[in-house]
């Protein structure tokens, strides 16, 4: 998603997968609030939640592959630090000029009162995510015992779901997540070459997200496990799902069906270039930025209840049309330009950290041993 976050690639197919990503990240999040108004726009949103941050995960874990067996960490600190703090600044500061921002936004965690960046706003979780799984994996170089490192991270997203929520940091959802990654980052490099390339695989993908779909549209088929797409709620909270299933048998089912569908979704996307190729690329600005659109619909919609005022079909159309163009709206030349220094600092967070190291040292005779 971040280019920063990742190896970057020139490749066209990994850009295409990105960019088509991204819109479902944006139209997702529109029908956030309108999901329940109408059956279409619940499946839509089940749709689309219960497979993009997951094949997002996957994705960046297998172009992670080279920073984590170099160690080369520092520079994804060094990348992610900072467009985190200043997104959070950005986006915290936005919500807070409108009348009743953060209850209209559901920002449930924030308000006027405070501000903290222990509480990532939004999907701004992902970029500490990623400050997160490469050093920790750097440092456990899963690649060593990789079936051991999989069922571990299989038992602690399981597990995640047996206790209250942790909101610092959305260590929940991380800890939860961090499953996907190591798929991505454990995946052969063959495996996805044949993704890419074997067409014949094309029309088995077209299989799997067929049933995909069904099942979706039909919870009772797939127990209900689309509720599990955000793996921040409690089983508690989630409660029995449908065919009397428990909470914690919808989530494995879950945790085993995403990597199955991302790889559907990966061979179902076009390879050369494409209207999605920029936004790929664009990806950090789209992930970023578009937080501040969803944030002054939601509220102009909690002031004028227009959502209620247009007919169901013109809403549906323009919620998933808004969110497309939205996406693309956010791809262009000068909105890099614009916010280039918010997202893409030049600033060095590492040599910073290390002059001021360096200084208090000198300042104190140097550092202490023993």
């Amino acid at each position: 998603m971040s280019e920063s976050a990742i190896t970057r690639t020139h490749d066209g197919w990994i850009d295409n997968i990105k960019g088509i990503l991204m819109i479902t990240v944006v139209v997702g999040h529109l029908l956030a609030q309108t999901r329940d108004l109408y059956p279409a726009m619940r499946f839509v949103y089940d749709l689309i939640n219960t497979f993009h941050m997951g094949t997002f995960m996957i994705l960046t874990g297998h172009l992670s592959k080279r920073r984590v067996d170099e160690r080369d960490y520092l520079c994804v600190v060094n990348k992610n630090v900072a467009p985190y703090v200043l997104a959070q600044i950005l986006l915290y500061c936005f919500t807070a000029v409108w009348i009743n921002g953060f209850s209209a936004a559901n920002a449930a965690y924030f308000n006027t009162s405070y501000f903290s960046f222990f509480i990532p706003f939004y999907q701004l979780w992902y970029l500490f995510a990623i400050i997160v799984y490469i050093p920790l994996s750097a440092k456990l170089q899963p690649s060593r015992h990789p079936l051991l490192f999989l069922l571990g991270a299989l038992a602690l997203s399981l597990a995640c779901g047996y206790f209250k929520p942790v909101q610092i940091f959305s260590l929940t959802k991380i800890a939860s997540y961090y499953l996907f990654f190591l798929i991505g980052y454990l995946l052969p490099r063959d495996w996805m070459a044949a993704v890419r390339n074997k067409r014949l695989l094309i029309p088995v993908a077209a299989v799997i997200w067929a049933l995909f779909i069904f099942f979706v549209a039909h919870e009772d088929w797939c127990l209900g496990f689309p509720k599990m797409y955000g793996l921040s709620q409690s089983y508690a909270s989630v409660g029995v799902m449908a065919g009397g299933v428990p909470a914690v048998v919808g989530r494995l089912l879950f945790l085993l069906a995403v990597p199955l569908i991302a790889l559907a979704f990966y061979a179902l996307c076009p390879r050369g270039k494409t209207i999605f190729t920029k936004l790929g690329q664009r990806s950090m600005y789209i992930f970023v930025l578009h937080a501040l659109f969803i944030v002054a619909v939601r509220c102009i919609n909690s002031t004028t209840g227009f959502c209620k005022q247009l007919d169901a079909w013109w809403l549906q159309l323009l919620y998933v049309c808004g969110g497309v163009a939205i996406a693309f709206l956010l791809s262009m030349d000068w909105v890099k330009t614009l916010f280039k220094p918010l997202l893409e600092p030049s600033f060095d967070l590492v040599k910073a950290v290390g002059s001021l190291v360096d200084r208090y040292h000198k300042q104190n005779g140097g550092p202490k041993n023993g």
